[in-house]
């Protein structure tokens, strides 16, 4: 009807389609953006101002081998997965991270659950709210381990040679002198 209670209705009807698009959208968008973070061939992280951990992308089981509940469930993740030797230097770009800072090709080796350990690259930025405000970092994290191993055998190489070299020359200052 064309009353006061009626204009209200139709205004009413006409907010609830408008809403249910908005959220339909608003899913949509969401799936997208899940879709995108979640398949990325990298480990994802997005750390808060104060360093917990408040997500990780489905990688991190291909790589490490722990869920993302594990890691959520662990206390000082990542520093848990980083090896021994690699947690102190990781702390110090840690905590950069957390102060704002960005960062690029950090390299560390992480310990997987079945013991193993790979080689990884981490990179990380800021993110910021939409008035600006910090809400912490997010860090992609991929295995480099194959090209450490091709770096460390053409460092062996290159000691060899070296060594040769040094032969080489010490063997040519023996045939001079004699």
């Amino acid at each position: 009807s064309r009353d006061e209670v009626g204009q209200l209705t139709q205004a009413f009807n006409s907010m609830s389609g408008a809403i249910r698009q908005k959220l339909t959208e608003l899913q949509a968008g969401n799936a997208r953006l899940h879709a995108i973070a979640d398949f990325t061939y990298g480990w994802e992280n997005w750390f808060a101002p104060d360093g917990k951990l408040l997500w990780v992308n489905p990688s991190v089981e291909r790589l490490t081998g722990y869920t993302p509940a594990e890691c959520q469930g662990m206390a000082d993740f990542p520093f848990s997965v980083i090896a021994t030797e690699d947690v102190a230097r990781a702390h110090t770009e840690f905590q950069q991270a957390t102060r704002g800072g960005t960062g690029s090709n950090f390299e560390f080796r992480v310990r997987r659950k079945d013991g193993s350990a790979f080689w990884a690259a981490a990179s990380w930025q800021p993110i910021y709210g939409t008035r600006g405000e910090f809400l912490g970092h997010r860090s992609s994290i991929w295995d480099i381990s194959e090209r450490k191993h091709f770096e460390l055998a053409l460092q062996d190489k290159v000691t060899a040679l070296e060594k040769s070299e040094e032969t080489q020359k010490r063997l040519v200052r023996t045939t001079r002198e004699e």
